[in-house]
C-alpha cells in the first residue's frame, strides 16, 4: 500500500483563523457601489424570469460530487490547533468559498431597485 501526501490547497489571503469576520460597509464600499438603469435585454430578461417563475415547471436535479479533497481539508483542520474551538465541517469550506467568490464577483451581491426613473441593478 503507497500512501501519497495531498498538498494543502490554496486558500485567499483571508484565513479561517478563528471564523470569519464580519464584513462592515465602509465609505470605500458606497464609492464603489455602481447603479445600473435595467433597460433593452436585462428588462426582457427580467420579465421572462418572473413570468417562468409562473409558467414553467420546477425541476430538481441531483449531482454526484467528488468532496474527496474538501474532506481531507476537514480533516487536517480539525486536526490543526489553531481550529479546536471552532466546529469545522464541508459546510464551513464550502461557505468560506462562496464568501470568497462573492467578494471578487460584486454584481453577485447585486441588487433590483425600482428608483423613480425606473428599476436598477444596484
Amino acid at each position: 500500500v503507497r500512501e501519497e501526501t495531498v498538498p494543502a490547497p490554496q486558500t485567499p489571503p483571508v484565513g479561517l483563523a478563528r471564523g470569519v469576520a464580519p464584513v462592515q460597509a465602509s465609505a470605500s464600499d458606497a464609492e464603489r457601489t455602481e447603479s445600473i438603469h435595467v433597460k433593452g435585454v436585462r428588462k426582457a430578461t427580467s420579465s421572462a424570469m418572473v413570468q417562468s417563475a409562473y409558467s414553467a415547471p420546477h425541476v430538481t436535479v441531483w449531482k454526484d460530487v467528488a468532496a474527496t479533497r474538501t474532506m481531507e481539508l476537514v480533516k487536517r483542520l480539525k486536526a490543526a490547533p489553531e481550529y479546536a474551538d471552532i466546529k469545522v465541517s464541508p459546510l464551513l469550506i464550502v461557505a468560506r468559498a462562496v464568501i470568497w467568490a462573492a467578494r471578487r464577483t460584486p454584481m453577485i451581491n447585486a441588487a433590483w431597485v425600482e428608483t423613480e426613473n425606473g428599476p436598477e441593478i444596484a
